[in-house]
């Protein structure tokens, strides 16, 4: 009877510390920035992992992650901290949650992988756009919102606060958008200002953008006739204004 319990007691010990060993000595250093960049290439989307660092109890840091698109860039993430669930290792699953800062603001994500699925859930708050390469020289103000991914294709949800974009004047939006290894689909940008409001659709893919805004003023906002004037060419009916957009997003040096 006390060899079972002895070997029991064994078989328990090592079950509970073979995921230190492995993870100490039989995974790479490397391995988590590599998984980083498989993931992001589902998307179309490159990654560069610097500074990464492997710690004792599932545990990691990296001083930065930068994703760009066709060699431009489109937002660098800061002073990233996280770790592996231990437990998720023993149902043959890998669970990473990550903490890190973009634009002055925080972003808290989990990526999840299974034997035969795989899902990044992530949640933005307070950034500032100014602080995003892709969005630094087009607008200003702050954003928050949360992504979901699952396998190859996800949906995210944003709100976007303090903006200023003359000759509108749009302060806030609200959006939601689909991507996939095809580039960025804008489904629905809902945007509001001073008398105008507006909403915004089309593609991101390749980097090069096809963006359409249709614009309705408010007839009695102050500057409503100043408004029409600087959109007066774009006209499609009274009183609504159609904007394609298109172009290149630039390599940022």
């Amino acid at each position: 009877m006390k060899k079972w319990q002895s070997a029991a007691l064994i078989t328990a010990a090592a079950v509970i510390v073979m995921p230190f060993l492995v993870w100490i000595f039989a995974i790479p250093p490397d391995i988590i920035p590599r998984l980083v960049e498989r993931q992001t290439a589902r998307m179309g989307v490159e990654a560069s992992v610097q500074g990464f660092r492997k710690g004792t109890f599932f545990n990691f840091r990296a001083d930065s992650l930068t994703l760009s698109v066709n060699g431009s860039e489109v937002a660098s993430f800061h002073d990233l901290k996280g770790g592996l669930n231990p437990l998720k290792l023993y149902l043959l699953k890998l669970e990473v949650p990550v903490r890190a800062t973009l634009g002055g603001g925080t972003i808290k994500a989990k990526f999840l992988r299974g034997l035969s699925s795989q899902s990044l859930d992530a949640r933005l708050a307070g950034a500032d756009m100014g602080g995003m390469a892709a969005l630094k020289n087009l607008i200003k103000g702050k954003v928050s919102g949360q992504l979901a991914f699952r396998d190859n294709s996800g949906t995210m949800k944003f709100q976007m606060s303090g903006m200023d974009v003359p000759p509108l004047g749009i302060k806030n939006a609200l959006g939601l958008a689909f991507f996939g290894p095809k580039g960025i689909e804008l489904k629905s940008v809902s945007l509001e200002g001073d008398g105008v409001y507006a909403k915004l659709k089309g593609t991101i893919s390749g980097g090069a953008y096809n963006l359409t805004a249709e614009v309705m003023p408010d007839n009695n906002a102050p500057g409503a006739e100043l408004l029409k004037m600087a959109l007066a060419q774009y006209e499609s009916s009274p009183g609504y204004y159609v904007i394609l957009v298109s172009g290149r997003l630039q390599p940022q040096p």
